[in-house]
Order: structure tokens, then C-alpha cells, then sequence
């Protein structure tokens, strides 16, 4: 939990721009994203199966572009 105490005579603005500063030094942020996009675990073949599919895609892709064609 981040903790921010206004100093005396501190405008708003500067105690806002610590506080956020502070809160991204912790990765309270990245850790909030990574709950809420979570995933499950992949085995190794799965892996490998979708690393076969994206390059298949990309190379695909790259051959309409070298013939002329958009997609």
C-alpha cells in the first residue's frame, strides 16, 4: 500500500505527481494487469503449436505482399 503525506505548504499537483510516481516504483499497476488479463498456463506442445501458427501466418502474409496482394 502506498502512503502519500501532504507536505506543508505542498500544492496539490506536486503530491499527485508523487503519488503516481510512487505507485508505478511498486508495480501495484503491472501487478493489477496481469490479474486481470489472465491466462492459463500453456504445456509445450500448445506452445509449439501457436509459435507454428503465427510464423505460418507471417509468412503467408509476406507472400501476398511480394506478389501485389493486400490483405
Amino acid at each position: 500500500m502506498v502512503e502519500i503525506k501532504r507536505k506543508k505548504g505542498e500544492p496539490s499537483s506536486s503530491v499527485i505527481h508523487r503519488f503516481i510516481s510512487q505507485v508505478t516504483r511498486s508495480g501495484i499497476i503491472l501487478e493489477a494487469r496481469k490479474k486481470l488479463f489472465y491466462t492459463k498456463p500453456l504445456n509445450k506442445r500448445e506452445k509449439k503449436e501457436k509459435a507454428l501458427l503465427r510464423k505460418k501466418r507471417s509468412q503467408e502474409i509476406m507472400n501476398f505482399k511480394k506478389i501485389g496482394k493486400n490483405i
